[in-house]
C-alpha cells in the first residue's frame, strides 16, 4: 500500500476530484473526468492558479512594508500570525497556522501536474488538435516552473555556490495523491528542473496569450530571465530579457490613464494570493524617500490608493484618508513584464564587463520617461555615475522603485545578502518592539510547515534561530 502523498496537505477540491478515477476506478458523480485536449485546456484557464504564495509572508518578512498595528494583527498576542512574519519568528507557522505559501503553490502544482500527466493520452477533435497538445503542454510546464521558484526562494537558501547540497523542496511531477512525498530535492536540481522545463516549452508556446492569465514566448522567456538572474547568470538573464521584449517592449506611459488594472506591459498575470496582488498597510518611510529623491515620480501616487477596506473596531469600513494614512492597494507589476525585463537588462548590463554605462542609461531613461510627468522629467546621462558600479546601485533602486509591493522584494534581499556590498539588517518595528535580522541569518529561510512536517516526519526541517 502507498504512503499518502502529504505534500498536497489541504487538496480538497473539485480539481483532485476531476482525477478520482486514477486510483478509485469510478467516475466522480457531477464531475467531468479530463480525457480530451480541451478539457485540459480549460483547466488552464482557472482564475485560481492564477494566484499563488502568500501576500503577507512576502510582505510582512521584507523591508517595504511599515506594519501599522491593525493593518497586520494583534501586536499584544505573541502567537498572532502576522506579527511572527514581522518578528521573522523561530516558530513561524505553528499547527494552527495555514500555510499558504506551501499549500497555495502545491495545489497549482497539483494542476499543472494533471495537465502534463494526462495530455499525452487526450483526445483531439475538430477543434484541438496536436498543436494544441504541445502548447497545452508548454504553458503548463511554464506555469509548474513559477510555482517551484516561488517554493525554493520562499522554503530554501538562495542559489549559490553551496545550492548542489542546500535542501530545496520536494518535486512532486504526479497528480497522484497516494504517492509518496519525495525527499526534498537541492536548490539546484529544483533550478535545473524548471529551466529545463521552461526552454523546452518555449518552441511551443503562442505569442499571443488566450488571456491575461496564459503563458506565451513573451512569458517564457521573462521567466528565464528572472530564474537565471536569481541564479547570477548575467548572461543568459540579458539574452532572456532581450528575448522578452522582443515579443513585447510595450512601456505604459504613467502620465495617461492607469486606473485599470490591464495593462499591456504585463507579460502574463500572476498574482500572490490575496484579491488580486491587492495588500493592506503602508509602505515603509524607507520607501518614500526613494521615491522621493527625483522630484516628479509619478510612481508614488500611481502605484497606490489611500482608499481600501480596512478593519476597524465597529468592523470593515470602507476608508479613504490622507497621504500615507491608509490601506494602499498596490496596481503595478504582477509576474513577468517589460519593466521588469528593462530593469533585469540594466543590471546585467551594470555588472558584465562587457556592458557600457551608455547602455544602462538607455534602458533605465526608456523606463523613467514613461514614469515621471514631462515638466519634471530629467534624463540620466553617463556623467551621473563615476562608474558602472555607482550604475548599478541606481539600477537596485529603480528596481525598488518599479517592484515595489510585488513580492519581489524578499528574493532581492535574499540574493543581494550574499554580495558583500549590497547586504542589509533589516529593521521591524511593530508597536513598540523593533526586531532585527542580519544579512544572511538562518531565519531569511523560512520553515517547513509544521502541519507538513506532523504528516512527514522524515522531512529535514530548515535550521532556524
Amino acid at each position: 500500500m502507498k504512503t499518502i502523498n502529504k505534500t498536497y496537505i489541504l487538496l480538497a477540491t473539485i480539481i483532485m476530484m476531476i482525477s478520482c478515477n486514477d486510483y478509485l476506478d469510478v467516475d466522480p458523480i457531477g464531475f467531468v473526468v479530463p480525457s480530451t485536449i480541451e478539457h485540459l485546456d480549460l483547466l488552464l484557464n482557472s482564475e485560481d492558479i492564477s494566484r499563488s504564495g502568500d501576500d503577507n509572508l512576502y510582505f510582512f518578512s521584507a523591508d517595504d512594508f511599515n506594519p501599522k498595528g491593525i493593518d497586520v494583527g494583534n501586536f499584544t498576542n505573541p502567537n498572532d500570525a502576522n506579527l511572527k512574519i514581522v518578528k521573522w519568528d523561530k516558530d513561524l507557522f505553528n499547527l494552527d497556522f495555514e500555510p499558504r505559501a506551501w499549500n497555495k503553490p502545491y495545489a497549482n502544482i497539483y494542476t499543472y501536474n494533471l495537465v502534463l500527466n494526462k495530455i499525452e493520452a487526450a483526445e483531439t477533435s475538430s477543434t484541438y488538435n496536436e498543436t494544441d497538445r504541445n502548447r497545452i503542454r508548454a504553458e503548463a510546464k511554464v506555469g509548474r516552473a513559477f510555482e517551484y521558484y516561488l517554493l525554493v526562494n520562499t522554503f530554501s537558501k538562495h542559489y549559490s555556490t553551496s545550492s548542489s547540497t542546500d535542501l530545496g523542496v520536494p518535486l512532486v511531477l504526479h497528480a497522484d495523491v497516494s504517492a509518496k512525498t519525495p525527499a526534498r530535492s537541492t536548490v539546484k536540481e529544483i533550478y535545473d528542473f524548471i529551466i529545463k522545463d521552461v526552454e523546452a516549452a518555449l518552441e511551443f508556446l503562442p505569442t499571443v496569450r488566450k488571456n491575461n492569465i496564459r503563458q506565451t514566448k513573451a512569458s517564457g522567456y521573462g521567466y528565464l530571465a528572472r530564474f537565471y538572474l536569481a541564479m547570477g547568470n548575467y548572461e543568459k538573464a540579458l539574452t532572456n530579457a532581450n528575448l522578452a521584449l522582443s515579443q513585447n517592449s510595450e512601456i505604459r506611459d504613467y502620465n495617461g490613464d492607469i486606473s485599470q488594472a490591464h495593462t499591456d506591459e504585463q507579460y502574463v498575470w500572476s498574482y500572490s494570493l490575496n484579491l488580486f496582488g491587492f495588500v493592506k498597510g503602508m509602505i515603509s518611510t524607507e520607501i518614500t524617500d526613494i521615491y522621493n529623491e527625483s522630484t516628479g515620480d509619478l510612481r508614488m501616487s500611481e502605484l497606490f490608493n489611500n482608499c481600501a477596506w480596512t478593519y476597524t473596531s465597529t468592523g470593515w469600513q470602507y476608508l479613504c484618508e490622507g497621504p500615507l494614512s491608509a490601506a494602499y492597494a498596490i496596481k503595478g507589476n504582477r509576474s513577468v513584464s517589460v519593466p521588469e525585463m528593462v530593469l533585469i537588462k540594466a543590471e546585467c548590463t551594470a555588472r558584465l564587463t562587457s556592458g557600457s554605462i551608455s547602455d544602462v542609461v538607455s534602458d533605465l531613461n526608456s523606463l523613467r520617461s514613461k514614469r515621471f510627468s514631462p515638466t519634471d522629467y530629467v534624463p540620466l546621462t553617463n556623467a551621473d555615475f563615476s562608474d558602472k558600479n555607482e550604475a548599478l546601485a541606481f539600477v537596485l533602486k529603480e528596481i525598488r522603485r518599479e517592484l515595489v509591493m510585488t513580492g519581489m522584494r524578499l528574493f532581492d534581499l535574499k540574493r543581494l545578502n550574499l554580495e558583500p556590498q549590497f547586504a542589509k539588517t533589516t529593521v521591524h518595528t511593530a508597536g513598540t518592539e523593533t526586531y532585527t535580522l542580519e544579512a544572511n541569518a538562518n531565519n531569511w529561510v523560512m520553515p517547513i510547515p509544521s502541519q507538513i512536517l506532523s504528516l512527514n516526519p522524515e522531512m529535514i526541517q530548515n535550521q532556524r534561530d
